[in-house]
């Protein structure tokens, strides 16, 4: 059983400063939980369901406690919550692959939680094993970052550094920035290695990180009076579909 005491900790795991200091976060959504009960079940402290939800999964050795409607809907983080929900642990995705990434992608003050679940799943879809972020980024354990990753955030390590340590780390790589000025990302070689650096959604890259980029591309636009750019998502899908051109066009899907 639930204490009242445990249950408002639950609840504070809304604020992301509450997350940080619990080291804990919730997760919701049946397809999320089921991936995260087979791959990383003991990170799973307990699930929460409300006693109005029939679970249609198996929870394993998972501790399940029931709430009232009432108490459960002021943990879930949904509009319309499911009728259940995870406590889970901090922890990072295990970085199975020893090859050196050809492209790494790198999130510069990217702050929507949709945008930053959605660009960690595209890491995902493009065989990225790790997706790297400023400090000023989204928090990855954000409700909402969770929700539209659709599990990516399972399999891919995201690790929040300075940009000047990723490129040290990395010094064969080539920085290239994603800027309304660059070059026709279409239309000029690319590097066989490359950090992708993707900026904030308003600003751009910021001007710390400026000075490192050696490549600017741009993602032209077929209409001259239409959108004045891109969502950072929606970029990040073009670039990294154009980067793994050529990694794309052997796979055979007869």
């Amino acid at each position: 059983m639930l204490t009242r005491d445990e249950i408002l900790r639950i609840q504070k795991l809304k604020s992301a400063a509450e997350r940080k200091s619990q080291k804990r976060f919730v997760m919701e959504g049946s397809k999320i939980i089921r991936e995260c009960i087979q791959l990383h079940p003991h990170l799973i402290e307990c699930i929460v369901i409300s006693t109005e939800t029939v679970l249609e999964f198996e929870t394993g050795a998972v501790p399940c406690y029931y709430l009232p409607p009432h108490h459960f809907n002021k943990l879930s983080n949904l509009q319309s919550p499911p009728g259940y929900l995870a406590v889970c642990n901090f922890f990072n995705a295990v970085n199975s692959s020893d090859v050196l990434p050809s492209y790494l992608l790198y999130l510069d003050g990217v702050r929507d939680p949709g945008n930053f679940g959605t660009l960690l799943r595209l890491a995902d879809w493009f065989g990225h094993t790790e997706l790297l972020a400023s400090e000023n980024s989204c928090d990855v354990y954000n409700p909402k970052v969770i929700q539209a990753s659709m599990g990516a955030f399972l399999r891919v390590k995201v690790r929040y550094e300075p940009l000047s340590k990723v490129i040290s780390e990395y010094p064969q790589h080539t920085c290239i920035g994603a800027d309304l000025n660059g070059k026709n990302v279409f239309s000029i070689p690319l590097p066989k290695t490359g950090i992708i650096v993707l900026g904030n959604e308003s600003q751009g890259i910021s001007l710390e990180h400026q000075p490192f980029i050696q490549q600017r591309i741009h993602i032209p636009s077929l209409k001259t009076n239409g959108s004045e750019s891109l969502n950072v998502a929606m970029a990040g899908s073009v670039i990294l579909t154009e980067l793994h051109r050529n990694e794309l066009r052997k796979i055979n899907l007869s």
